[in-house]
């Protein structure tokens, strides 16, 4: 296993940047050597100017020579007037290029980032700064500052920097702050990230075993997980051996978050069944119920049809005759203005829908899909 060695020194140009997964190569100057070396490695949110304390391992590259690949870095703010300048010239933030870059730094000079960070107002007395621009620069500032402190908290939990930039386009600068007071927010709003990887976080967090937050992210996602396996809803009994078995808590616990779940929406039981279901399924299942309404009450367009003769000549141009079963569901979809379609494979259901979709197109009935 190759050792890891250090550099530290400043990132003076980007050669590539992929903006998905954050993965750069750019030209770094050695603060020991003064030289530049090529360095390649994953840089969320790194700018030009910055001052980089890296780990990672040489490798040579047959036409671009050595290279240093990063395995882990931390970035401190450029503090020289060159530094900065680069630093804020750099693309870091929408409309503010080397020009407005310079008049910046030409008026606060070192004290440059300070005022953005902590007097952003003040951006408004350099002349050609106005309300909008002020704003965006802050805003850009605060954004990058957000994404890289997500990204340093979360490395060591497998979150990927493209979930990073979710989190951080979803909550902003308070991104930490949640993920600290409820790390349970990544199950909830991250696809590919479950609830053991959030429940890591949480433990290393100190977050209590049977606190609100860890019940309730538990039994929602173990109620995610059925609708994963098909169930747009499932038996209270079925719903508590899925949370019991993720979440190993008491079971009265379990019971108790439920009922508040239920009681704040969360989940929703059926009046019908009472079985519970998430919200979303509910609102889905109501559209389609309000929709399917709407088309019973309205007057058909469909022209009249014979549908037995209408049959036959369908089996005649499919060379075949058709199973019993699927002659009564083609008369049924004929005479009915919604009709649904089911069955395991080999069941026929394509021969069905080839059937109605001849039988209407003689008939010169539009289909939309």
């Amino acid at each position: 296993m190759l050792s890891l060695e250090k550099l530290t020194g400043v990132l003076e140009r980007i050669i590539y940047f992929n903006d998905e997964n954050h993965y750069c190569i750019g030209e770094f100057r050695d603060n020991q050597t003064d030289k530049t070396t090529t360095i390649t490695g994953t840089l969320p949110s790194i700018q030009c100017g910055e001052t980089l304390e890296l780990s990672g391992t040489w490798s040579y590259h047959p036409q671009h020579g050595p290279q240093f690949k990063i395995t882990s870095f931390e970035s401190k703010l450029p503090s020289t007037l060159h530094g900065i300048r680069m630093y804020l010239g750099s693309g870091l933030v929408p409309g503010v290029g080397k020009g407005y870059a310079n008049k910046i730094v030409d008026y606060f000079k070192t004290d440059t980032l300070r005022i953005i960070s902590e007097e952003s107002a003040r951006l408004r007395e350099i002349p050609g700064v106005g309300l909008q621009r002020a704003k965006s620069i802050k805003k850009a500032w605060d954004d990058q500052q957000a994404l890289r402190d997500v990204f340093m908290f979360l490395k060591t939990y497998g979150i990927s920097t493209g979930q990073c930039i979710r989190l951080v386009k979803r909550y902003g600068a308070q991104t930490i702050q949640i993920l600290k007071t409820n790390p349970y927010t990544l199950a909830h709003d991250l696809d590919g990230v479950g609830f053991k990887t959030a429940d890591k976080i949480a433990i290393n967090l100190g977050l209590p075993n049977d606190g609100p937050a860890r019940i309730d992210a538990g039994i929602l996602f173990a109620m995610s997980e059925l609708t994963g396996q098909g169930h747009t809803c499932a038996s209270p009994e079925l719903l508590m051996e899925k949370s019991i078995s993720l979440l190993d808590s008491d079971i009265k616990r379990i019971e108790e978050r439920i009922s508040i779940l239920i009681k704040e929406k969360h989940l929703i039981k059926l009046p019908t069944t009472l079985e519970l279901q998430l919200p979303e399924f509910e609102t889905a299942e109501t559209s389609i119920t309000n929709s399917f309404s709407s088309l019973l009450k309205t007057r058909s367009t469909l022209p009249t049809i014979a549908i037995e003769k209408a049959i036959e000549w369908a089996q005649e141009r499919a060379g075949f005759e058709f199973a019993p079963e699927q002659q009564a569901a083609i008369h049924s979809a004929l005479s009915s203005k919604i009709s649904v379609i089911t069955g395991g494979p080999g069941t026929g259901k394509t021969t069905i829908l080839r059937a109605l979709v001849d039988i209407l197109k003689a008939k010169r009935v539009r289909i939309l899909l």
